[in-house]
């Protein structure tokens, strides 16, 4: 968590940070932070098959198997 909170301090829109912020906050089981985190990724790299899997990952954790099938799809798709 310290490690990632000095990174967002030097650089907070980088694509890796963002990227291992989002696995600190599902591992910290604060999906709607990830979701959160995830959505600011997904609107630097749209095209990025991972960052929907990823996403629907984080909605298979919240127990909304939907939502994630969806978003996985998706992934599929790009």
């Amino acid at each position: 968590r310290d490690a990632i909170d000095r990174a967002k301090a030097l650089d907070p829109t980088n694509l890796w940070v963002l990227w291992v912020e989002h696995q600190v906050l599902s591992a910290e089981e604060n999906y709607q932070g990830a979701l959160d985190v995830l959505d600011k990724i997904i609107a630097q790299r749209p095209n990025w098959a991972t960052l929907y899997y990823a996403k629907g990952g984080v909605y298979r954790a919240l127990l909304r198997p939907d939502d994630a099938r969806k978003l996985q799809e998706q992934a599929l798709a790009i």
